[in-house]
């Protein structure tokens, strides 16, 4: 395990002091996971509002963190931060670059904030696109490839994720509710969504 992992990772099983304050226990994350339901569920869809792409069809994705940190007031240990695409046709093709993906935004916005872990994220959008690996479709839109190995070292596999998008008439027996299709996973679960060619997971 690498240092960022565990540095990561560790407070999310624990209540741990810290000079100025406490981490929130696991108990506490996953009670604000579920009150905090409906706040993350809107970040993320005024999130996709923003997002852009140079593309024909446009192409918009957003994405809400439950970030926490340690704190005195209980209220201070956790915030909602989202983040949206944006890709512009003129960006240079470097490969070094980062892709401007809803996930890295959300992400830079809540350590930006002074937040130093990631609980759980919601990603919404109705922009079906085949998997970066594999080439297979999702019935939600699941983060890239790109964007799983950058959340990898800083979030639990047990951490919270949940994918949603519009029901369509022909979403009889698809997950959620009336009007959202919404898969719930762990991030280890989600990890798994990318089958590689070679039949490997």
């Amino acid at each position: 395990m690498s240092p960022i992992f565990a540095e990561r990772v560790v407070p999310l099983f624990g209540g741990s002091q810290v000079s100025g304050g406490r981490f929130p226990t696991r108990n506490e994350l996953v009670q604000e996971w579920r009150l905090k339901r409906h706040l993350l569920m809107t970040a993320a869809i005024q999130a996709e509002r923003w997002g852009y792409s140079y593309r024909n069809v446009p192409k918009r994705y957003g994405t809400a963190f439950l970030a926490y940190r340690s704190a005195e007031r209980p209220e201070d240990r956790t915030g909602i931060f989202s983040g949206w695409n944006c890709t512009f046709r003129h960006r240079p093709k470097d490969a070094t670059w980062p892709k401007p993906c809803s996930e890295r935004a959300g992400k830079d916005a809540a350590f930006g904030a002074g937040f130093d872990f990631l609980f759980g994220f919601m990603t919404y959008s109705n922009n079906f696109q085949a998997d970066d690996i594999s080439g297979e479709f999702c019935d939600v839109q699941h983060p890239c490839h790109e964007c799983k190995q950058m959340l990898e070292p800083i979030m639990s596999p047990a951490a919270p994720v949940s994918l949603f998008r519009d029901r369509l008439p022909c979403d009889f027996d698809e997950p959620g509710d009336e009007r959202f299709v919404i898969r719930e996973m762990t991030f280890g679960e989600s990890l798994r969504t990318h089958k590689f060619k070679t039949g490997q997971r």
